[in-house]
C-alpha cells in the first residue's frame, strides 16, 4: 500500500511541477510582425464572397421586406464602395430596427435577431471608423471583415433555422 501511495504522490508532484514550469511569461511579438501578418491577410481578403442562398432560404428572404437593403449594404462594403457609409444615422437606425421587427415568422428566432444586432453594431462601428479615418486604418479593415463574416453567419443561421422549421412542418403533416 505504501508503494502505491508513493507512486501516486510522485506522479502528482511531477505533474504539478510541470504545470508550474509552463506558466512562464511568453514574450509578445513585435508590432511590425503583427502588421506584416495583417497586411498579408488583407491581401488575401481583398473581397469576401457573399454566400449564395438555397431556394428555400431565397423564398423566405423574399418575405423579409428590408433584407434587400441589407444585402445591398453588404454587397457595397464587400466591393469596397464605402459611399453607403455616408448615409445618415437615421437611415441605419431605420434599416436595422425594421430588420429586427419584421423578421419572417418561420425564422423569427432570437438567434437570427442576435446576428442582425451584431451586424448593426459592426455597421455603426464601421461607419464611425470611416468618419474618423476614411477607410485607411487597419481597424477599419478588420471591422469590415468582421461585418462581412457576420453576414455570412446570419445566412448560415437562417439556412439552419429554415431547414429545421421545414422539417418540423413536414413531420407534422
Amino acid at each position: 500500500m505504501s508503494f502505491n501511495f508513493f507512486f501516486k504522490l510522485s506522479i502528482y508532484l511531477t505533474l504539478f511541477l510541470s504545470l508550474q514550469n509552463c506558466k512562464e511569461k511568453v514574450n509578445h511579438t513585435d508590432n511590425k510582425l503583427y502588421e506584416l501578418i495583417s497586411t498579408e491577410q488583407d491581401a488575401k481578403i481583398s473581397k469576401i464572397v457573399i454566400p449564395k442562398f438555397n431556394k428555400d432560404v431565397e423564398i423566405i428572404l423574399l418575405k423579409w421586406e428590408d433584407f434587400p437593403e441589407l444585402l445591398e449594404l453588404i454587397t457595397n462594403l464587400s466591393d469596397k464602395k464605402y459611399q453607403v457609409l455616408e448615409a445618415s444615422d437615421e437611415t441605419f437606425t431605420d434599416l436595422f430596427s425594421s430588420l429586427v421587427n419584421k423578421v419572417p415568422e418561420i425564422i423569427n428566432k432570437s438567434s437570427i435577431k442576435a446576428r442582425v444586432t451584431v451586424i448593426e453594431t459592426l455597421a455603426y462601428k464601421l461607419k464611425s471608423e470611416y468618419k474618423l479615418n476614411n477607410e485607411k486604418s487597419a481597424e477599419f479593415e478588420n471591422t469590415r471583415v468582421f461585418l462581412l463574416n457576420s453576414f455570412s453567419n446570419l445566412i448560415f443561421q437562417i439556412t439552419k433555422t429554415s431547414e429545421k422549421e421545414l422539417q418540423l412542418i413536414t413531420k407534422s403533416k
